[in-house]
C-alpha cells in the first residue's frame, strides 16, 4: 500500500504557508483599516480647527483632498478583503484535504493492524494444531 505520510507532510507544510500568507494579507488589510480610521480622526480635527476667515479657500481643497484619499483607500480595502476571502478559502480547503488524507492514514493504519492481527492469530492456531495434525 502506498504510505501517506510524506503526502501528509507536504500538505501540512502547504496548509501551514497558507496560513502564513493569509495572515500577511489580513495584516494588510488591517493596515488598511487603520489609515482610514487615522484619516477619519485627521478629517475631524481638520474640521474643529478650520477658521471662518480660511474656510472658504482651504476647505473645499482640503475635503476634495480627504475625499480621493478615502476613496482610494477604501478600494484598497475592498480589493485586501477580496484577497483575504480568497486566501481563507484556499486555507480551508487546504485543511479539509490535509484532514482527509489524514483519516486516510488512519484508517490504512488500522487495516495493516488487523491484517497482521489476522495473520498472527492464524499462525497461532496453525501452531496449536500441529501436535493434532502429528498425532492422526
Amino acid at each position: 500500500m502506498v504510505r501517506l505520510d510524506g503526502i501528509i507532510r507536504f500538505k501540512t507544510r502547504e496548509l501551514d504557508e497558507q496560513r502564513k500568507q493569509l495572515v500577511i494579507v489580513e495584516e494588510q488589510l488591517q493596515a488598511i483599516d487603520d489609515r482610514l480610521s487615522a484619516l477619519e480622526a485627521e478629517e475631524a480635527r481638520e474640521s474643529q480647527n478650520i477658521n471662518l476667515e480660511s474656510a472658504a479657500t482651504n476647505i473645499g481643497a482640503y475635503l476634495h483632498g480627504v475625499r480621493v484619499r478615502r476613496a482610494q483607500l477604501e478600494e484598497s480595502r475592498v480589493e485586501k478583503q477580496t484577497e483575504v476571502d480568497e486566501k481563507r478559502n484556499e486555507v480551508q480547503l487546504a485543511f479539509e484535504e490535509l484532514k482527509t488524507l489524514e483519516i486516510a492514514e488512519e484508517r490504512q493504519i488500522a487495516r495493516e493492524q488487523a491484517e497482521q492481527a489476522k495473520a498472527q492469530q492464524q499462525e497461532l492456531d496453525e501452531t496449536a494444531l500441529r501436535p493434532f495434525h502429528h498425532h492422526k
